[in-house]
């Protein structure tokens, strides 16, 4: 193992001790593992500095470890200090940044000013607060009290604020409780700031897991050991009421949530009933989706196009399971990204001129976080874990090989924009109002996008969803979006 994989190791391992209740055996356990892990660092590092061939850089670094051992190990009986400095670093750049953009940064004035506005966002965020719906809130008790600051302070100081105020400036109801516990486990006195308790909370699948809950999933499954897990994500979802916008239990949702919970070790699930596993979905190709005849007539020329969901009625019928397994094994056989089952809600569609079939389609959950699409929306965090369902990505888009008509992609994506919401209202409950979409830079131009008018705003990091460092692992895409109605910023920051 080296270096790197060993101090990978410890973050993990104090990641885990961290997320688990600090009364309970499971924190015990990771707290063993992360002095274990420290104990075998330092003992490494000795023995390379004994050894008489070891590189004067090497040297250099390892005495520097062993100087200031104690305050880089300081965390191990401490957990409530972070590992390194990245929080604070973080927390001061847009800071440090800024200060040299601001107009008027060179003058003590301008230094004041900003120090002391610093000073008042910071702690009202430690507090939880949208620092926005604060200062809005105070701006206009200024402009109601003639231009003067109110007579009564009380209501914008966060430490006297009754928790129905608190809950309002937060942007929805607070989930505090559970980390005020957790911290004074940890601290005896109050004097950290309040929001570093946010290192006991785990989020999962867009939902944040405290201890209790994790005690709630350890205690359902005790209480039944035959529990299987498709009953225990439905009974866990209803009594935490986790549902999607039309009331359905996200129960798909929760089962992959426990999953991951299981492999960062904090539950065991029941036994699965697929002794070898569940096997990745696999469409190999048949004549039914053979290559046709070559279609090069220009889009105006075509017959009507129609856009057909691709469902799956309960019960399901032979009849509906082969258009899926159909639309399945087209993507899996001609798409250049292969098939992938969709997570979360979902449309799929066959696209057709006449009765012959020219192109498939899919839409799904949006990406949880995009820079460029993020500032265009003009999110703040709040409002964009409120808000995302209501932007839909575009995961999948097939012309079929033999289909060549000038302007048909461009044609498909308008009348898909004009479709998808009436059908997503009708499944789902509610309406979209932003569609987002990757196109892979190197292999595409995106060109029917812009004929059909999305907007590029920018590029992907080419970091993926869960990669754990700030490498590019996979291509970078250009980000498109389309807005389905002229107030979807209004609506999706409200």
């Amino acid at each position: 193992m080296t270096w790197v994989d060993a101090i990978a190791d410890l973050y993990h391992q104090n990641g885990l001790r961290l997320q688990a209740d600090p009364d309970s055996a499971l924190y015990a356990a990771h707290h063993a593992r992360s002095q274990q892990a420290v104990h075998d660092l330092a003992t490494r590092r000795d023995e390379a500095l004994a050894d008489p061939k070891l590189a004067f850089p090497a040297a250099q670094v390892l005495h520097s470890m062993q100087n200031h051992w104690s305050g880089l190990t300081v965390f191990v009986e401490h957990p409530w200090v972070p590992m390194d400095h990245n929080v604070a670093e973080r927390s001061v750049r847009i800071s440090v940044v800024g200060r040299k953009n601001f107009t008027g940064s060179g003058s003590a004035w301008s230094g004041q000013l900003a120090a002391t506005m610093y000073s008042l966002l910071m702690t009202v965020k430690l507090w939880g607060i949208n620092p926005r719906m604060w200062l809005t809130a105070y701006l206009q008790a200024c402009a109601e009290n003639g231009n003067q600051p109110p007579v009564d302070l009380r209501p914008y100081l966060p430490w006297s604020m009754e928790p129905a105020r608190l809950a309002t400036l937060a942007g929805g109801p607070r989930r505090s409780a559970p980390r005020r516990r957790l911290w004074r486990a940890h601290a005896a006195d109050n004097t950290y700031p309040h929001r570093r308790i946010q290192h006991f909370m785990s989020l999962y699948c867009g939902r944040l897991f405290s201890p209790d809950d994790i005690e709630t999933i350890q205690r359902l499954i005790a209480e039944d050991p035959s529990l299987l897990r498709t009953p225990l994500s439905r009974q866990l979802c209803a009594l935490w009421q986790w549902t999607k916008p039309n009331g359905e239990l996200k129960d798909m949702t929760c089962r992959v949530a426990l999953l991951r919970l299981q492999a960062d070790g904090l539950i065991t699930l029941p036994p699965s009933r697929a002794l070898n596993g569940r096997k990745r979905a696999h469409f190999p190709p048949t004549g039914a989706t053979d290559v046709e005849p070559l279609l090069g007539k220009p889009v105006h020329e075509l017959e009507a196009l129609t856009l057909r969901p691709v469902t799956a009625p309960r019960p399901a019928t032979a009849a509906s399971l082969g258009v899926s397994r159909l639309w399945n094994e087209y993507m899996a056989r001609y798409h250049y990204l292969g098939y992938t089952p969709l997570a979360g809600s979902q449309m799929r569609y066959n696209v057709f001129a006449g009765e012959r079939l020219v192109a498939l389609l899919s839409f799904g959950a949006s990406a949880w976080k995009l820079a460029g699409r993020d500032r265009f929306i003009g999110w703040q965090e709040p409002e964009r874990q409120k808000n995302l369902p209501l932007v839909v990505n575009n995961a999948r888009f097939l012309i079929l090989p033999w289909i060549q008509s000038k302007g048909l992609a461009s044609k498909i994506l308008s009348l898909a924009a004009r479709q998808l919401p009436n059908d997503w209202q009708s499944r789902y409950g509610y309406r979209p109002v932003l569609l987002e979409t990757f196109v892979e830079s190197e292999r595409h131009r995106g060109t029917c996008y812009k004929a059909a008018n999305w907007i590029p705003v920018g590029k992907t990091a080419g970091r993926g969803k869960k990669c754990p460092t700030h490498k590019q692992i996979i291509p970078i895409k250009d980000i498109w979006l389309y807005p389905l109605r002229r107030d979807f910023a209004r609506v999706l920051c409200r």
